[in-house]
C-alpha cells in the first residue's frame, strides 16, 4: 500500500477506482495472452493537492523490461518537431531526456540548431544517433548520478501522452 501521495506526501488518498488487470508490460512480447503478467489499476485521488496516482506502482523493471516504442509514423515526428521547437527556447548548455528511447527528439531539435549536450536517459534504448555530443544513460532515473541533472534542462518528452 502506498504510504501517501506521491506529489505531496499527504497522507489521505481516497476515491479509489479500480480498473480491470491489464497488461504491466505495454509492448510486444513472445508469450501467449494467457501468460502475459497483469495487474489491477487502483486510482485514488490526493485529498490535499488532488493528484490523481496509481495506489500501487508496478515494478518499474517489468513495465521497462524491454524497448516500447520501435516504430515512429508521422504523429510521432510531428511530435517531436513541434517539441523540438519548445526545447530550443529553453535549452540550457546540457540536456537530460528522461525516457528518450530513439533519441528522436534530439535528432529534430539538432535540426534547429540545438547544441546543447543530449543525455538520453532510458532503461532500453532502441538506437544511438550518431549525433555530436549525444549521450545515452541506460537505466532509471533514479539510477543516475544526481550531477546528472544539475544545471541541465530536463525533458520528460513523453509524460503527456502517458498522463
Amino acid at each position: 500500500m502506498s504510504s501517501g501521495c506521491s506529489a505531496c506526501d499527504a497522507s489521505e488518498l481516497s476515491g479509489s477506482v479500480v480498473a480491470r488487470p491489464i497488461p504491466i508490460f505495454q509492448g510486444c512480447v513472445d508469450q501467449q495472452p494467457e501468460f502475459t503478467m497483469r495487474e489491477r489499476q487502483t486510482w485514488v485521488r490526493c485529498s490535499a493537492c488532488g493528484c490523481v496516482q496509481l495506489l500501487h506502482v508496478p515494478d518499474p523493471n517489468l513495465v521497462y523490461q524491454a524497448a516500447h516504442a520501435e516504430s515512429a509514423g508521422r504523429l510521432w515526428f510531428e511530435h517531436h518537431a513541434a517539441f523540438a521547437e519548445i526545447v530550443q527556447d529553453f535549452a540550457a548548455s546540457r540536456i537530460v531526456e528522461i525516457g528518450g528511447g530513439t533519441g528522436l527528439l534530439a535528432e529534430q531539435a539538432r535540426k534547429l540548431g540545438v547544441s546543447a549536450h543530449w543525455t538520453n536517459v532510458e532503461p532500453n534504448p532502441l538506437e544511438r544517433p550518431d549525433l555530436e555530443g549525444y549521450s545515452a544513460f541506460t537505466g532509471f532515473f533514479e539510477t543516475a548520478e544526481p550531477s546528472l541533472f544539475e544545471g541541465a534542462t530536463i525533458v520528460f518528452s513523453h509524460c503527456l501522452e502517458h498522463v
